[in-house]
């Protein structure tokens, strides 16, 4: 969620208002591939629209790693 279409998605319902919260495996996957963005992460950058926003780096596909996320930094 952190590069391409995940991002745009994010940033557009950050946008409209709604809090978000970001998945992803590498949180900093945009930099791997040279895309530029407008604040140091895709989290700060969703910050910036004044909505909550936290960032979750861990591959769903695996149910150890999704572990209970559903109020970390909620607040």
């Amino acid at each position: 969620m952190a590069r391409a279409i995940g991002r745009s998605h994010v940033l557009r319902l950050a946008g409209l208002g709604a809090d978000v919260v970001i998945n992803d495996i590498n949180l900093e996957s945009f930099k791997e591939f040279g895309e530029e963005i407008t604040a140091p992460t895709v989290i700060d950058e969703v910050k910036a629209l004044r909505v909550r926003c936290i960032g979750i780096e861990a591959d769903v596909s695996k149910k150890e790693a999704s572990g209970d996320h559903g109020q970390e930094g909620a607040g």
